[in-house]
């Protein structure tokens, strides 16, 4: 038997969610997902990914600092509640409930309620403070496979944000340039911007043409912002 995770896409209404289960070795296939999937959730889900987990693991539970008796995390990224709450009653639960995480941008969450306070978090924060211990200053969440959805122990660690975004480099999931959220400049208009810097035009009125900062058009002229634009035109030759 091996415990395997699978994505499962829901429709709009519902949304994402992730599914596990143990199954013998000659089932580990998107098929069987599928119709798991569709048996436990609705006809309309659809599972996009098929993991294997580990091989017979004996999943650990901790705690959750700050909801003991309420809520434990996993060293495979599940989070389990153990108390049911609501306005007129507070109790245990005979068998501890699964919570469903979603997904918010690249990475899982789940909400955890305590005297009336609900609180979102990420699974790798939950993981990583629970086996490895709180979130030490100036660090970030590593996932090391590069699968933001795959938040079991082994495959998170503690790292500078330099480390997270050379992971993400590596594993080509990094948001750069005209992907960025908020971001007013296209790659052409980079292209534009360092071509005619080159050829002396003021960059006050740049700045004022593209709808950005002069201090944004020096960055740009000097390779600290969009380095990637500038870093490949060099290579081009321009």
């Amino acid at each position: 038997m091996r415990k395997i995770q699978f994505t499962v896409r829901f429709s709009a209404k519902l949304g994402g969610g992730i599914g596990w289960g143990d199954f013998p070795d000659d089932w580990i296939s998107l098929a069987t997902a599928n119709f798991i999937a569709q048996s436990n959730y609705e006809a309309s889900a659809e599972v996009t990914s098929v993991a294997v987990v580990s091989e017979c693991a004996d999943e650990v539970w901790r705690s959750i600092a700050g909801y003991e008796g309420d809520y434990e995390v996993s060293n495979m990224g599940r989070v389990r509640a153990l108390t049911m709450r609501n306005r007129n009653a507070h109790k245990r639960l005979e068998t501890p409930t699964i919570m469903k995480a979603t997904k918010v941008g690249a990475y899982y969450r789940v909400q955890l309620c305590r005297r009336g306070k609900r609180r979102h978090i990420t699974l790798q924060t939950l993981v990583l403070s629970a086996f490895v211990g709180g979130r030490p200053h100036g660090m970030a969440a590593r996932h090391l496979n590069g699968d933001p959805s795959d938040n079991r122990l082994e495959n998170l660690a503690w790292g500078t944000y330099a480390e997270n975004e050379a992971d993400k480099r590596r594993h080509g999931t990094a948001v750069r340039g005209e992907d960025s959220v908020g971001a007013k400049l296209k790659n052409n208009d980079v292209v534009e911007i360092l071509r005619r810097c080159s050829a002396g035009e003021r960059k006050v009125d740049l700045a004022k043409e593209f709808g950005v900062s002069v201090g944004n058009i020096y960055r740009i002229n000097k390779g600290q912002a969009w380095r990637h634009i500038s870093s490949q035109m060099k290579e081009d030759g321009e």
